[in-house]
């Protein structure tokens, strides 16, 4: 017979995480108190204690900067992911997303603008000279393609 349908993988990281400021809010818990509270998360790449939020603020002048770079980092990760985990979900906050967009050239600079909880599609494409490593054809972006949901 078949093979039973598998949940896929859950894997966090704490590049894809909302910008790290002074607010409590910015911070997180342990390691060992999240995966007591999720126990189907691969926490394998997080630090047991928030090492970001302790060392590494994004705030005034460098915020934007900061969080930019973090969002390249973010991208070569899901870029990098094994192969069977090339379609991904990624769950962040709206601040971070509009960071991590604004690596692309998007259709339309509406689509920067997230409402809450709202869930997109986007098709991310590695190009070195104009040549779309694993993508589709359809791609309209060097980049990046993404489309609202109606």
């Amino acid at each position: 017979g078949r093979e039973p349908c598998r949940p896929p993988p859950v894997v966090t990281t704490d590049l894809l995480r909302e910008r790290i400021a002074n607010y409590t809010s910015d911070g997180r818990r342990t390691v060992t108190q999240l995966a007591a509270e999720f126990p189907r998360v691969n926490f394998g790449e997080v630090s047991e204690e928030d090492r970001p939020f302790l060392e590494s603020k994004e705030l005034g002048k460098q915020e934007q900067p900061l969080v930019r770079a973090r969002a390249r980092r973010a991208v070569q990760w899901l870029m990098d992911r094994p192969t069977q985990q090339r379609t991904v979900a990624v769950v962040t906050h709206s601040h971070f997303l509009l960071a991590l967009l604004g690596l692309f050239r998007l259709p339309d600079e509406g689509l920067l603008r997230f409402a809450n909880a709202e869930r997109r599609a986007l098709h991310l494409c590695a190009c070195q000279n104009d040549a779309q490593e694993g993508c589709d054809p359809t791609c309209t972006s060097a980049a990046a393609a993404a489309e609202k949901p109606p």
